[in-house]
């Protein structure tokens, strides 16, 4: 089973709930606490609607039993029947996964996470990148596991990277902004903005939202041409492009 930042997430919540001997975890309650772990990293509403559950009793059982797995994190799991019904424990209190030794397939996404995350070194408001990129490589001996495979377009000193910080939270936040913004003919404009993301290319970095114009269309703004930056006070559009 190939292991994802998805899949991390639900090994980690399985394992709390293995862990807690002091309540019992039935399916239902496996399920729960893995879709309201996925929900917090993702703000993914599927992952909290009653009606269509995000993860499904199947998934949950493939990640037990690959929690059980050699090529998993060796766990004993306990199945202990209730009745109709069964909870799951570790046999062992004192177990967790994360006292195990890393697998293979977690070493190569945290590789692929520093990866990303050595995309951000430099940038303003960013500098606890840089220590948790060397925190990773010291504690899973990631230095030197191989070479470079991709090129990433990085700038650290292009026009408009001090407005990454405000955008970055402002989208983490849902929260609507009013820009002044340069264009590139036509002169300035106040524009409210709602922001969905943030992307480089070409060594530019522009932010991709939804401007609350009449016809509200999705936009591209490049962020060495935004004047200001403000808080807006009016509800978040949310992304349904």
């Amino acid at each position: 089973m190939s292991v994802n930042k998805y899949a991390l997430i639900r090994y980690q919540a399985l394992d709390k709930c293995f862990s807690n001997f002091a309540r019992r975890y039935y399916i239902e309650d496996l399920i729960a606490a893995c879709n309201k772990a996925l929900f917090d990293f993702t703000c993914d509403e599927k992952y909290c609607d009653p009606r269509n559950p995000g993860i499904s009793r199947r998934q949950i059982f493939d990640d037990i039993n690959y929690m059980e797995s050699e090529e998993g994190y060796r766990a004993l799991v306990d199945r202990i029947r209730d009745g109709h019904r069964k909870y799951y424990r570790y046999e062992d209190p004192n177990f967790t996964i994360n006292n195990q030794p890393i697998t293979d397939d977690v070493l190569t996404q945290l590789r692929e996470t520093t990866l990303m995350l050595s995309r951000f070194k430099g940038l303003p408001h960013f500098e606890w990148i840089e220590e948790l990129i060397t925190n990773l490589e010291d504690k899973f001996h990631l230095k030197g596991a191989g070479h470079c495979v991709i090129g990433l377009d990085n700038n650290e000193f292009a026009a408009g990277i001090k407005h990454i910080s405000t955008l970055f939270n402002a989208i983490l936040n849902k929260t609507p902004l009013r820009i002044i913004y340069n264009t590139f003919c036509k002169g300035s404009y106040t524009w409210i903005i709602h922001p969905y993301f943030l992307t480089q290319y070409n060594n530019r970095w522009y932010l991709i939202g939804l401007n609350d114009n009449k016809y509200k269309e999705i936009t591209h703004l490049g962020l060495d041409r935004i004047q200001s930056i403000e808080q807006e006070n009016t509800p978040f559009i949310e992304d349904s492009y």
